[in-house]
């Protein structure tokens, strides 16, 4: 693993991971030895790092420098300046929640348009945990960083999509497609909390690094259990594809979270509040 990589934020390094997985089971399976990406929503361009042997364009509205190396380009989602069937895999990450309802439609079939292969939707949608969760979250951030979480700030202003109604979206389509949640939530909530508390110290970046770095190497397959922060579809395009029955056994849940593994978490959970509350009150 780069050590670039390796560094990166963990809630990225998961999704890009599964983009990875999701890549070389199409080359397998489908004899393709150079694929043509495109990753909506993706900018800086993180995917390209991730699949340094095919050929990835990344779109986004960002204004902004891509990272080294990136095909970058700005463009509507819902708009794609692309024609149909340009690209082998379609992927989003966690935009499809940054999306306006009455765009999303737009935005999803544009996904479905540009691929002559498979489509792949990673998104936070509309369950209970992940609500509670970013709920939360974002009142920790108000309170010890003393502002507001702009990417909760639009979750809640968009509403989170509905996994029953994307995935029946695809299905009305006569799309085969597979479903799978990613990023057990009594992770993630516990290092987003750590993560913004960090952020409130000063000359904290090695910190953050080698946070995200110890969670990457040695904690993040611990990410493929019940309930996920997110969730997966995955869609094929050409109809019935070994690699929706592989990718559906690779990232479905190793189990539930048991009692003891709950408790454990939340006792995580109310030592960093203890220490935000140190925090606040030293300040």
């Amino acid at each position: 693993m780069a050590e670039a990589l390796r560094d990166l934020p963990f809630d990225q390094f998961t999704r890009h991971s599964i983009v990875t997985q999701v890549a070389e089971s199409v080359r397998r399976h489908h004899g393709i030895d150079r694929l043509s990406a495109l990753d909506v929503g993706g900018f800086p361009g993180l995917t390209t790092q991730f699949l340094p042997q095919d050929s990835v364009v990344v779109i986004d509205v960002v204004a902004g420098q891509p990272v080294d190396g990136a095909r970058y380009l700005r463009a509507d989602g819902a708009a794609l300046p692309f024609s149909s069937g340009a690209f082998d895999l379609v992927v989003s990450l966690d935009s499809l929640e940054h999306v306006p309802q009455d765009r999303r439609e737009a935005y999803v079939s544009e996904l479905l348009r540009v691929s002559r292969g498979f489509v792949l939707i990673l998104a936070p949608f509309d369950q209970e945990e992940t609500v509670l969760a970013e709920r939360l979250l974002a009142e920790f951030v108000r309170v010890v960083n003393q502002e507001e979480q702009p990417q909760l700030r639009e979750h809640r202003e968009n509403g989170l999509p509905s996994l029953e109604e994307w995935s029946g979206f695809l299905r009305d389509r006569g799309l085969p497609c597979v479903s799978f949640s990613s990023g057990f939530v009594y992770n993630w909530l516990p290092m987003m909390l750590l993560k913004h508390y960090v952020f409130s110290l000063p000359d904290s970046e090695e910190l953050q690094r080698s946070i995200d770095a110890f969670y990457n190497v040695t904690l993040q397959q611990s990410d493929a259990r019940a309930p996920g922060y997110r969730h997966g579809l995955l869609a094929s395009i050409i109809g019935a594809s070994p690699v929706l029955d592989e990718m559906q056994a690779a990232l479905a849940p190793h189990g539930e979270a048991d009692r003891l593994d709950v408790i454990e978490r939340m006792e995580q959970i109310g030592l960093l509040l203890k220490l935000a509350d140190l925090h606040v009150s030293s300040r």
